[in-house]
C-alpha cells in the first residue's frame, strides 16, 4: 500500500508541474469545465438542471442582500441567450467565457456571480479559500472529479503556495 500510495503522491508532483510550468491547454480546459459545472450545480438550488431566477436571485443575495427583481431579471436575460429564463450549463459557460473574449474587464453582472460564488465557498469568511472548504464543495458538488484532479485543480489556483485560494487568484485562475 506503501509503495501505490507513493507512486500517486510521484504522479501528482508530475501533474502539479506540468500544470504550473507549462499549463497544457487541454488540462486546464478540463479543469475549468469541471470547476464551472461544480459552481453551476451549486448555484441550481432545486437540482432541476438549470438555474432559474429563483436560484440566482438566491446566490446573488448572498452578496447584496438588497439586489432588486428586476437587476436579477435583467442578469437573467444576458446570461439565457435562448430567451426562456432559464440557464443552461452551454449558456453558463458561455457567459463566463465572454470574460476572456472581453480582455480583462469583467462586466458587473459577470464579477457579481463570480464574486457570490467565491462568498458562498468561502464558509469560515475568511476571504480565502481553505483546502477542507474547497475539497468540500468540490466534492459535494461534483462526484465525478477524483481526489488527485481536485488536489491539481487547488494547487493550480493556489498560485502563491501559502496553502489558501484568494479571491484574486480565483479570478486569476478562472479567467486566464
Amino acid at each position: 500500500m506503501a509503495m501505490a500510495e507513493e507512486s500517486s503522491w510521484a504522479l501528482i508532483d508530475k501533474l502539479e508541474q506540468a500544470v504550473h510550468s507549462e499549463q497544457p491547454q487541454t488540462f486546464v480546459s478540463a479543469v475549468k469545465v469541471d470547476m464551472l459545472r461544480s459552481i453551476y450545480r451549486q448555484m441550481d438550488n432545486r437540482r432541476t438542471g438549470h438555474i432559474s431566477k429563483q436560484d440566482l436571485a438566491s446566490l446573488l443575495r448572498k452578496i447584496d442582500p438588497t439586489i432588486t427583481t428586476q437587476r436579477v431579471t435583467a442578469l437573467l436575460k444576458k446570461i439565457s441567450t435562448d430567451g426562456n429564463d432559464e440557464v443552461s450549463f452551454e449558456e453558463f459557460v458561455e457567459f463566463y467565457t465572454k470574460y476572456q473574449e472581453q480582455g480583462s474587464q469583467m462586466s458587473d453582472d459577470q464579477a457579481d456571480v463570480v464574486k457570490a460564488t467565491f462568498r458562498a465557498w468561502d464558509k469560515d469568511r475568511s476571504g480565502k479559500l481553505s483546502k477542507r472548504e474547497f475539497f468540500g464543495v468540490m466534492r459535494t458538488l461534483n462526484k465525478s472529479m477524483t481526489d488527485t484532479k481536485i488536489t491539481l485543480l487547488y494547487s493550480a489556483m493556489d498560485r502563491d503556495h501559502d496553502g489558501q485560494i484568494s479571491y484574486e487568484e480565483w479570478i486569476d485562475y478562472m479567467f486566464q
